[in-house]
């Protein structure tokens, strides 16, 4: 699959596919033009490629494209395949030409037609972008889904299309366990990847993203606040001088022990705690399991107030 001289000039760009030097001038564009079967294709008979991975157009970006192809036309060539059904043809690389050319009240564009499979269309629609750094990262996560799903491919094959390691594919594509509003957040820019991966599988993972916007967090203070909202409460967090700070002293010989608490419990302790920055606790009342109290332990008067604001603010 992947040793087929085809693919492999997939990988090594555009320009390798088509069989055509990259274009670093007017005259290179126009001398390859001419080389390679570039034809004129009305813009009413092109489609977008059903395998685009880009599913946001920045409309500035386009509409900077749009002022330059006014000026100086479409130097690099839209690579088509024609239609399925027959009527026109599906753009294979080159949809934000396509669409500033539209802006730009261009007639018709430069093409590249090839016979093209469904696979090598996905293919082809990554790595354009890719080279261009176009996608963010949910959209590169759906088209290794794509990928995968769709094409039998492995991880590792897609990290050899794409020329980054399986660790990239494998953390890329753990973005789409994310709750849907974290994953919209990471779309809109609002989060990087960085700072959303450490939410995966959290319960409080939407709580927690509207904190690192807030506080404008790092990953790496996003790792931090998640690994101690998990430590807290645990064996390991008591061993520093016998229990964790805050932590209720042992009750008495003749007070009755607490209920073991179950797993959901425990769970949502821990995601209170990373979203507060604060030890919570969760005590059921005795022979009643609907009710009981939360308990939030601070060390200082500064994270009381910061816990009266939050509050005031819902």
């Amino acid at each position: 699959m992947i040793d087929d001289p085809k693919r492999r000039g997939l990988g090594r760009g555009l320009a390798a596919l088509m069989g055509e030097p990259a274009p670093g001038s007017e005259a290179a564009a126009a001398r390859s033009a001419a080389a390679t079967g570039v034809r004129e294709i009305p813009i009413e008979q092109l489609k977008p490629n059903p395998y685009q991975p880009r599913k946001v157009f920045n409309k500035d970006a386009l509409e900077e494209l749009a002022q330059s192809i006014k000026a100086k036309g479409v130097l690099q060539p839209l690579l088509v395949r024609r239609a399925k059904d027959g009527q026109g043809y599906e753009i294979i690389a080159g949809e934000r030409r396509w669409r500033a050319s539209q802006l730009a009240k261009i007639h018709a564009v430069p093409v590249v037609i090839k016979e093209i499979t469904d696979r090598d269309a996905v293919e082809i629609g990554l790595i354009e972008n890719l080279q261009r750094e176009d996608l963010n990262p949910v959209e590169e996560a759906g088209a290794f889904l794509q990928l995968s799903e769709e094409f039998g491919y492995s991880q590792d094959q897609i990290a050899q299309v794409i020329g980054k390691s399986r660790s990239h594919v494998t953390n890329i594509l753990r973005l789409l366990q994310l709750p849907k509003s974290v994953i919209t957040l990471v779309i809109t820019g609002k989060l990087t990847a960085g700072q959303a991966r450490p939410l995966i599988g959290h319960p409080l993972a939407e709580q927690l993203a509207q904190r690192i916007i807030e506080g404008q967090l790092t990953a790496r203070q996003v790792e931090k606040l998640v690994a101690v909202g998990r430590e807290v409460g645990t064996p390991q967090a008591a061993k520093k001088g016998g229990r964790p700070a805050g932590a209720a002293k042992p009750k008495a010989a003749n007070e009755s022990a607490p209920a073991r608490k179950d797993a959901d419990t425990l769970a949502f302790e821990r995601g209170m705690a990373a979203a507060l920055g604060m030890k919570v606790e969760i005590e059921a009342e005795p022979g009643n399991p609907e009710a009981g109290r939360l308990v939030v332990h601070y060390r200082k008067l500064e994270q009381l107030d910061e816990l009266a604001k939050k509050l005031s603010r819902r």
